[in-house]
């Protein structure tokens, strides 16, 4: 059960990885500021103690896009790193015992993470490729 888990959520955070780093160059998209009507909700929001409009700091959807794909990098990475040392104090303590278990954990960790990396990469290469940044 905690295996299916363990490579499902490894799965999930590839596609959220690989998701964000396609959208980033899809939703690069000027908000429209025609006359034709409507708002814009960067104008509407503010972000901090400052109330500096959301379309001052962030230009495009693209801009957000790469702080969360960032922000995901390094949680993944946390969370790699804490599964490899709960594998190794699990070996430790359980011995032969939880083997295969701390095995199954460390090779679903790793996994997932050959799995994100491969999906940002091929995500660069296709960008350099296709010239679309």
């Amino acid at each position: 059960m905690k295996r299916i888990f363990f490579i499902n959520f490894a799965i999930f955070l590839n596609f959220i990885t690989l998701f964000f780093s396609a959208a980033n160059s899809a939703l690069a998209i000027q908000p429209d500021t025609s006359s034709q009507g409507g708002f814009s909700l960067g104008d509407k929001f503010s972000l901090g103690k400052n109330p500096m409009p959301v379309s001052k700091v962030y230009n495009t959807p693209a801009d957000i896009m790469n702080i969360i794909v960032r922000n995901l990098f390094v949680i993944a990475g946390v969370i790699f790193f804490l599964l490899i040392i709960y594998s190794g104090f699990k070996f430790i303590y359980q011995g032969k015992k939880g083997a295969e278990e701390t095995k199954t954990i460390m090779t679903t960790a790793v996994m997932g993470l050959i799995i994100m990396f491969a999906a940002y990469w091929i995500i660069q290469i296709i960008e350099l490729i296709t010239g679309i940044k």
